[in-house]
């Protein structure tokens, strides 16, 4: 079935906006980002769409090598020398990084699948690497969108269909916007709250006993195990459980490649603690030059995933205008309090001259960070500070050239990053760098799709996490051939559950729509 024929299709309920094709036309007027990537993509397979990804920066400013390093150290301590060294040669080899995901173990169907299609591009014979290196955002707090707090759960009974994503909480609730760079990590306690959850929905008949068996299984065998007890976070717990949970997607053993799920800000704290320190760097120019800063603090005023000045200055003057600083963004790092909960910081000067980094959390506490290279180093090993969207992005990739793929929201800002950063360049002169930060390909998108679906009572169609699509024993080597041949426009309805609930929440949040979609769903692609 085509486009035009889907348009047409007629359902029992086609007088509601939430079918499937509506639906998708409410998700496009609110994302003109995305309605472009359709229209551009529509008419295409899967695997025509990721070779028009596969775009690598030829000239970079600063040198990979020492990202490189770090990220050979970060993996070969949670997951053992050998992956690290093939992580670092396949980046080397392709400096190609998926930062379309939220730091946390992925259960989020529509990132986990996105992964998927970033395997097949690493994976293809004219790139062949062995591992899939995502680079994922932590300074999100645990109850966002992802749910890093603990599991979502898409297969549940009919009677629970618009219960769909289920989710079932690891960490407490005290503990739900605390930022994932800053939690401790789960133990076994937490663990076994978790199997009394699942438990009691069997016993509820929301989930059907042989799934949920498979999910204490899961947490027993994954969760329980000696080495993600033994860490110190919950950041690097995540390392080692998507690496585990990814090798169970597959019906195959021979051939998977190794999943190396790293927290970005952790990777881009330990380059800062260098960059700071080499008065030529990327980094050390906008931050430290005055100038340079100033120009650039202007020129990416309002960006989507950067600041805005007007908000950050309105909520600093006491407490009770912290509210009017939510959804300003930060200047260059965001604050983090000792419940790990981030807050925004505005750059400024305290009586005696010294540029400071200002800002309230939400219990009404001033927070002032002095401004300076030794201080930022000290602060980010502390984890008072950790690095924004734009730092994180100017240290790896407008800096290192390392092409980040990302989602609907990132391939819109980032470009607006990457012309900031040049004007400003340009502005003092600097055109040999802004020459080089041009040629970083900034706009690469890998989200929004899926194309793996389970069956609920052969009547509906619903998304696919870890646990649906290892309770069906995995994805075959013929099927993963198929999923090239899926057509573009076909992936993002079969994601579309998870892209309203992100991008219209308000159209979508009280409504009894998501049995009849997933009805539709089962129809369309049956």
């Amino acid at each position: 079935m085509n486009v035009a024929e889907a348009t047409e299709i007629s359902h029992s309920f086609a007088d509601s906006y939430l079918t499937l094709n509506a639906l998708m036309g409410k998700v496009k007027d609110a994302s003109p980002v995305l309605a472009q990537r359709l229209s551009e993509s529509q008419n295409k397979t899967i695997g025509m769409f990721l070779s028009e990804q596969n775009r690598i920066c030829p000239t970079p400013y600063q040198p990979i090598d020492d990202l490189l390093a770090i990220v050979e150290a970060y993996t070969a301590g949670l997951l053992g020398p050998s992956i690290a060294q093939k992580a670092v040669a396949d980046l080397k080899k392709h400096p190609m990084v998926l930062t379309a995901n939220h730091h946390g173990v992925d259960y989020f169907a529509q990132s986990l699948q996105g992964s998927l299609l970033f395997s097949l591009l690493k994976t293809s014979p004219d790139i062949g690497c062995d591992t899939i290196p995502v680079f994922a955002c932590g300074n999100v707090p645990l109850n966002n969108l992802t749910y890093p707090r603990g599991a979502m759960i898409y297969r549940v009974n009919q009677n629970a269909i618009h219960k769909v994503p289920l989710l079932l909480p690891l960490f407490s609730d005290k503990r739900k916007r605390a930022i994932v760079s800053a939690v401790e990590p789960y133990d076994s306690s937490m663990i076994q709250k978790g199997i009394g959850r699942i438990r009691a929905w069997e016993k509820e008949k929301i989930l059907a006993g042989d799934f949920a068996h498979v999910i204490e299984s899961l947490m027993e065998e994954l969760y329980n195990d000696a080495l993600p007890l033994s860490l110190n976070s919950y950041s690097d717990q995540a390392v080692v459980l998507n690496h585990q949970l990814w090798k169970r997607l597959f019906a195959f053993q021979q051939d998977v490649p190794d999943m190396v799920y790293l927290e970005i800000e952790h990777i881009v704290g330990q380059l800062l603690t260098r960059d700071l320190q080499k008065p030529d760097s990327l980094a050390a120019i906008f931050m430290l030059d005055d100038a340079y800063r100033e120009k650039l603090l202007a020129a990416l005023d309002g960006t989507s995933g950067c600041w805005n000045r007007q908000r950050l200055l309105a909520g600093q003057d006491n407490a009770s205008k912290n509210k009017i600083a939510r959804g300003s963004g930060t200047h260059f790092f965001w604050g983090v309090d000792d419940r790990g909960r981030r807050f925004p910081l505005c750059i400024s000067k305290s009586a005696d001259g010294k540029k400071m980094l200002s800002g309230w959390d939400d219990r009404g506490n001033h927070m002032v960070f002095e401004f300076s290279v030794y201080a930022i180093i000290e602060l980010l090993s502390q984890k008072k500070l950790v690095p924004s969207l734009f730092t994180s992005y100017l240290c790896v990739a407008l800096a290192r050239g390392l092409t980040c793929i990302g989602g609907y929201y990132q391939s819109s800002y980032m470009p607006q990053m990457q012309k900031g950063v040049v004007n400003v360049l340009e502005h003092f002169g600097a055109d040999d760098i802004a020459r080089r930060v041009k040629t970083v390909p900034t706009d690469g998108y890998l989200s929004g799709m899926q194309t793996v679906m389970a069956t609920i009572d052969s009547q509906y169609s619903i998304p696919a996490g870890p646990l649906e699509i290892a309770f069906e024993g995995g994805i075959s080597k013929e099927a993963i051939n198929t999923i090239r041949d899926i057509n573009v426009y076909d992936a993002h309805l079969a994601s579309l559950c998870d892209t309203a609930i992100d991008i219209i929440p308000h159209e979508v949040k009280k409504q009894d729509w998501k049995g009849p979609l997933f009805q539709e769903m089962h129809e369309y692609f049956s």
